[in-house]
């Protein structure tokens, strides 16, 4: 079993999870920026509600972005910090759009929207097709004002996910 202890901190709300591919054993919201009060304990109550620790794990997988600077910075620093002590744990990242429109696939029905407010009128955004457990990406990750999102994708999605998800017409 190949363990994985994954954080997302791009946007106001966090969350951390444990589970092997294809499967989530366990995972752990907070919201209203709390990062660097909640993260930490969020880690150790995933960890312990999965039956895990550190020593079960291969590794950690840290969404990368586009997001808040300082919501990433955090999730960087407290997988490293996790690392500098598990050195033998691998560091994986993966785009925090396309972590959230995965995670959707289930329910979509076609193409996935995954929208995050990058503030002003603005969403970080992207759109991919995940049919047949596959990727392909019809829009790739932009900044772009929510108005404008509708002209700029190639297809329109089945559904959208994620804290802009409202400045989408679907």
């Amino acid at each position: 079993m190949s363990l994985y202890l994954a954080i997302e901190s791009a946007t106001d709300a966090g969350s951390v999870a444990v589970g092997e591919p294809g499967r989530v054993m366990c995972e752990r919201r907070f919201a209203d920026m709390r990062h660097a009060t909640a993260l930490a304990p969020a880690v150790d109550d995933a960890l312990r509600e999965a039956g895990a620790d550190y020593a079960s794990l291969a590794g950690v997988v840290v969404a990368d972005g586009p997001g808040s600077f300082t919501g990433l910075r955090i999730g960087f620093a407290t997988a490293k910090g996790i690392l500098r002590v598990h050195a033998e744990l691998e560091l994986r990242t993966t785009p925090s759009l396309l972590a959230a429109a995965w995670g959707a696939r289930a329910e979509a029905g076609g193409p996935v929207a995954a929208l995050y407010d990058a503030l002003r009128g603005d969403v970080f955004a992207a759109v991919y097709d995940l049919a047949g457990g596959r990727v392909r990406e019809l829009l790739a990750p932009t900044c772009v004002a929510a108005d404008e999102l509708e002209r700029s994708s190639p297809a329109k999605p089945a559904l959208a996910v994620g804290d802009g998800e409202n400045s989408l017409m679907l």
